[in-house]
């Protein structure tokens, strides 16, 4: 049996345009963190839409989740120096 795509998915729209890994190229982490806190948002607004609440909560705190660990992932050079 053949999975359908869901019609939601089709009018949805993307930003982020990461391939998946291969034996030569890489995901960078802080771009993937990014692009998952992207994409968990705009699925928390459609479970909250939808008045599914835990899965709202759960999909927002992901979303806050990749939303540090991009913070923390950034280079030293991208953070501004003080006291100079």
């Amino acid at each position: 049996m053949l999975m359908q795509e869901h019609p939601l998915s089709q009018n949805t729209p993307v930003d982020y345009d990461i391939s998946l890994p291969n034996s030569q190229d890489h995901i960078d982490p802080t771009e993937l963190a990014a692009y998952i806190a992207q994409m968990s948002g705009e699925l928390a607004m459609m479970a909250r839409n939808a008045r599914l609440e835990i899965i709202a909560y759960f999909l927002e705190m992901v979303r806050h989740e990749a939303q540090k660990t991009g913070q923390r992932r950034r280079p030293i050079t991208e953070i501004p120096a003080t006291g100079t």
